[in-house]
């Protein structure tokens, strides 16, 4: 399980596709963590990532739209992984497009967590101006039955310390710890051609479905990671960084645009990393994708 759930209060992000919440979630974390796209469901699984407000870490999750048009067993992988969010979370931030009103999907959503039992804070993105952010004061929004929404613009950052500051004073009120997240001993990069097996293997060292696994190519989009404790030869605790990257396949290949992004992501964790697992489907042997992995691995 990743630590950083345990030891900081936990905000996720949820909502369904395109509303903005990868967007949110990299201001937040003042970096681009998450691919963000106007094709609906880039996001797929669950993104993990801490920041800093009014003098509190906390941990950000991403989680995937659910209203997903994929295939049955994937749209079930990613309402689970949501769900699992969603359950760990001590407040969890319900966003909707400004622009779009109130639709069929946000009521459902809004319905599945009137029962959570979890905080609520509505958030209305994509308010990029002040004549879009009255429509914040519409009393259609109090339909979903958590008051007027927090008017917020991700893309431009307006409104998100106020939000934030709705965080914040949930923080105090629940009385939520927040320990310092400890420094990392050792990243390592979990590399290998699409269909290997990386996802799994995350999975097996997490103790818990961490990204989603399938046996269709590409379900990674984007590197995802977990941090976890393990004791050293000593006795001592360690804390390791384990990112999975997205499957690299031969340079030809690679589709431009997310699938391009995604693998240029995964390189940049390999260059940070202190450890590669390459990972080999046993069953296929390695060909030339695997020596050309090695050398990107020795070269980094």
């Amino acid at each position: 399980m990743d630590i950083r759930t345990k030891i900081t209060p936990v905000v996720a992000i949820v909502g369904r596709t395109n509303v903005g919440k990868s967007t949110l979630f990299n201001r937040l974390l003042e970096t681009r963590k998450a691919l963000t796209s106007p094709v609906a469901g880039t996001t797929r699984d669950v993104n993990y990532g801490h920041f800093h407000w009014r003098g509190e870490v906390l941990t950000a999750v991403d989680t995937a739209g659910l209203d997903l048009t994929a295939d049955a067993a994937t749209e079930e992988s990613l309402k689970r992984q949501a769900k699992a969010a969603m359950l760990k979370a001590d407040i969890i931030i319900f966003v909707v497009d400004i622009n779009d009103g109130v639709l069929p999907q946000d009521r459902a959503l809004a319905r599945h967590l009137q029962r959570s039992g979890k905080t609520i804070i509505l958030a209305a993105n994509k308010a990029d101006g002040p004549r879009i952010r009255k429509q914040a004061e519409s009393p259609e929004w109090l339909k979903l039955g958590f008051g007027a929404p927090a008017p917020i613009s991700a893309a431009n950052g307006s409104g998100v310390g106020d939000l934030l500051d709705l965080v914040a004073d949930e923080v105090k009120r629940q009385k939520l710890d927040s320990k310092p997240l400890p420094d990392i001993d050792v990243k390592i990069a979990v590399i290998g051609r699409p269909n290997v097996g990386k996802s799994t293997l995350l999975n097996a060292l997490a103790g818990e479905d961490r990204v989603i696994v399938s046996e269709v190519p590409h379900t990674t989009t984007e590197p995802q990671d977990t941090l976890m404790t393990f004791e050293d030869a000593a006795g001592q605790a360690r804390h390791a960084l384990i990112i999975d990257t997205v499957g690299i396949r031969k340079h030809a290949k690679i589709e431009r645009g997310m699938e391009e992004l995604g693998v240029r992501l995964s390189l940049e964790v390999l260059r940070d990393a202190d450890v590669a697992f390459l990972v080999i489907d046993a069953t296929q042997g390695a060909d030339l994708q695997e020596k050309k992995l090695s050398s990107l691995i020795e070269e980094s």
